[in-house]
């Protein structure tokens, strides 16, 4: 009996870890994120995403939340599954969204990222922080193995020997996704950013996982100097700066290109229509394989677009149905695109997701407000954009969703057993009561029997072939014990040395 109630409170609290960890694991945007404008901040700004097409995930981390205009910056890590349908895009409750299984070391927003498949075969990330004057010095994150993280490390070695340099607010890509081997991107695993808002220099920087360099261009024209505009990887050797704030509060709209090999610039023929500071920029490739690069984010809300490598000017595309008026100029947000969607992620005012859906149509591209989602997206097989997830010991990582069913399924069956124990323990219980009022009834009955039966209680011989009287040197059989054939077929035998009642079948000739 001790046994069974130590495995059943051993199994107790084995069902509790199982709910804890269940509820752990619930779908949501993370606690610190979720708080609304009326309980804390009108915004949820400058978050960093990495976007895995093969896994169809984005995540988000870190992020800044500005509470009557003082910055609050987050250490939170979300996972957003575009996976499966979505209802409400908008919904700070959402199940596609849940938080990660870790933090950053430190609560950081406007972190340029990069990621590529590392020693291990899973997706090696790093992030720099540091870059906004309240997160300042720099600072280098480090996920070395993205699916199977349980943790962030924070690398110790400086990022620049030059320890008063200081790169506040630049130009900037919110969104990374795993280096394309076949691209030649894998040989440039590195972030890059341009400007300065602290003192408004034109230098543009790499951040590798040696640290940060000043890249000098081999010759030309370079853009003039600039913070808050946004530096996007348009290919395997092309970046393109767009806008930025010239740090006398005048906005830019400028189109630049900037070719990695040989490190120059050039000026494109056309600038967008738009003047804007604080946004981002994203690219889609069309069904026909023509890039465009797409602009979103504070003018309110206003999207542009352009093929770069057809030469033509940017165009100011029409959004219909429109996004709602709430959601304002969502400037401070990062953009993904997948699956012919604009994903648009954080942004002032509150917001969390929404998205735009992207139909091509000729050399135009129309966008329409969508407040669900429904995938259509069948990711690569192993393709050079997105490496393939390293398999763990039951495959593929698990869903959020599956995490979550495993849970509450490990805590039903756990429930299960143990209300099957106690309940067997109950019927044990009634089971030996009964029993007892049986042995008593039937003992009375003996006694009643001996006391009126005219016949002598038989023994059976060891045959079991007849029924004799009962004798002192029989065999086999306690001398203290007595026994009556009952009605039923039913033979009880009293053995008053054990002090039990043992019941047989009537032995028949």
């Amino acid at each position: 009996m001790k046994r069974l109630r130590l495995a059943l409170h051993q199994l107790t609290l084995l069902a509790l870890q199982a709910l804890v960890f269940a509820l752990a694991v619930r779908a949501a945007w993370p606690d610190n994120v979720r708080i609304t404008a009326a309980e804390r901040s009108p915004a949820f700004v400058h978050p960093t995403t990495l976007y895995l097409p093969r896994e169809r995930k984005i995540y988000v981390f870190g992020g800044r939340q500005l509470p009557s205009g003082r910055p609050v910056d987050l250490a939170d890590v979300a996972v957003i599954d575009l996976g499966s349908p979505i209802a409400n895009l908008s919904d700070p409750m959402s199940p596609a969204v849940a938080p990660a299984p870790f933090r950053l070391p430190a609560a950081d927003s406007y972190m340029p990222s990069f990621t590529f498949t590392g020693s291990s075969g899973g997706y090696e990330v790093h992030l720099f922080g540091g870059l906004s004057p309240e997160t300042a010095p720099f600072k280098h994150y480090r996920v070395p193995d993205l699916l199977r993280a349980t943790g962030v490390e924070n690398v110790t070695q400086p990022i620049t020997a030059n320890t008063s340099l200081r790169v506040i607010n630049p130009g900037w890509a919110a969104t990374s996704t795993p280096l394309e081997a076949a691209g030649g991107l894998a040989s440039d695993p590195a972030a890059y950013v341009f400007g300065n808002w602290s003192d408004v220099t034109s230098g543009l920087w790499r951040f590798d996982k040696a640290g940060l360099t000043e890249i000098q261009p081999s010759s030309g024209d370079r853009p003039q100097a600039r913070g808050w505009a946004s530096l996007t990887r348009f290919d395997a050797n092309r970046l393109v700066l767009v806008g930025g704030n010239d740090g006398t509060n005048k906005q830019l709209a400028d189109i630049w290109l900037f070719s990695i090999l040989p490190r120059t610039w050039s000026r494109y023929s056309s600038s967008f229509t738009v003047k804007r500071d604080d946004f981002q920029s994203a690219v889609y490739t069309s069904p026909d394989s023509t890039r465009y690069l797409l602009v979103f984010g504070y003018a309110a809300p206003v999207l542009e677009y352009v093929a770069l490598d057809k030469g033509t000017p940017p165009v100011t595309a029409t959004i219909d149905p429109p996004l709602p008026a709430a959601f304002g100029s969502l400037a401070a947000n990062s953009l993904v695109v997948h699956d012919s969607h604009l994903f648009i992620l954080g942004g002032s005012p509150v917001h969390f997701m929404s998205a735009l859906k992207i139909t091509p149509n000729g050399d135009e591209l129309k966008f329409a407000w969508v407040s669900s989602y429904t995938p259509s997206y069948k990711p690569p097989e192993g393709n050079a954009t997105s490496p393939s997830p390293v398999p763990t010991a039951t495959g593929n990582p698990a869903p959020v969703a599956t995490i979550i069913g495993a849970s509450v399924g490990g805590v039903i069956v756990l429930a299960g057993l143990v209300a099957g124990i106690v309940l067997f323990r109950r019927r044990a219980k009634d089971h030996r009561q009964d029993r007892a009022q049986r042995d008593l009834l039937l003992h009375t009955l003996i006694e009643d029997h001996r006391a009126t039966s005219r016949s002598v209680p038989t023994w059976p011989s060891m045959d079991g072939s007849t029924l004799g009287p009962r004798t002192p040197t029989t065999p086999g059989i306690n001398q203290g014990a007595n026994e009556v054939n009952l009605p039923g077929g039913v033979r009880v035998v009293h053995d008053r040395d054990e002090g039990e009642l043992l019941y047989l079948p009537t032995q028949t000739k």
